[in-house]
């Protein structure tokens, strides 16, 4: 009973939509409670609505990266619920074994050229790629390391014609483990680590990372950036997810 309320609250405040006048300002986090209490959460702040739905997968089925005649092919090996983005792509979603995959936009990404050879997947299924195939977030990286599939761009279905869909990728698991999934200069690179419990928009983590070391040695007691830019939305959900009060109460954990 206690994963299953694990499971439901992790689904209820990863699946979080809140439409904003400001395009680009998503945040995740990954919460990190006692007793093992694991939720992960994060805005989807878009100028434009994404014509969301709910959807539950099962295990089994069968499916194609949708990129052509090298399209990796798998079948399902965990049932997952997802949210949709314009109904054609999965935006945001957890598995049975409790992965959960978000997706954030990321101005600065350049996807990998073909190579001529390597399977290929769409950027709009990757997300449900990842969930379909792995239990854990090390599990998933250990993979995409050693086979890696190359992802391919697209366009935004609204707003102006041809705009590129420039997104990076957030894992998380039920142990609270992380990663996050970029593509800078044409390559996927994938950062891993229990502490990677934040993610925002630009600029690459690397760099959010180094701000984050910067602020580090402020007293946000004191000073704290304060504007909605992603950077200054990185230091403060970075301080503050670790400021909360911590609890194995799962309704309370949930409100934090």
């Amino acid at each position: 009973m206690n994963r299953l309320n694990t499971t439901l609250a992790a689904i209820a405040s990863t699946l979080v939509l809140v439409v904003a006048h400001v395009a680009e300002a998503c945040t995740r986090v990954v919460y990190q409670g006692p007793d093992g209490r694991i939720l992960t959460g994060r805005t989807m702040d878009w100028k434009l609505p994404i014509v969301s739905n709910l959807w539950a997968f099962p295990r089994g089925m069968e499916r194609n990266g949708a990129a052509g005649p090298r399209s990796v092919e798998w079948t399902s090996v965990y049932g997952s619920l997802i949210v949709s983005g314009y109904e054609i792509s999965t935006t945001d979603g957890m598995n049975e074994e409790g992965l959960v995959v978000n997706l954030q936009w990321e101005v600065n990404a350049t996807y990998p050229e073909d190579d001529g050879a390597t399977q290929t997947i769409s950027l709009s299924v990757f997300p449900q790629y990842l969930l379909d195939r792995y239990a854990t977030v090390a599990e998933a990286v250990a993979d995409l390391r050693e086979n890696p599939v190359l992802v391919q761009g697209g366009a935004v279905p609204v707003g102006p014609p041809g705009r590129a869909a420039t997104v990076h990728i957030s894992m998380s698991d039920a142990s609270g483990d992380s990663a996050i999934i970029e593509f800078v200069d044409g390559q996927m690179v994938i950062w891993h680590d229990r502490s990677y419990q934040v993610m925002t928009n630009e600029p690459t983590f690397e760099r959010q990372l180094a701000i984050r070391e910067y602020w580090q040695g402020v007293n946000p007691r004191e000073f704290m950036p304060g504007t909605v830019r992603a950077t200054d939305r990185f230091v403060r959900a970075s301080i503050y997810i670790n400021a909360v009060e911590q609890t194995s109460d799962l309704l309370i954990a949930t409100e934090i």
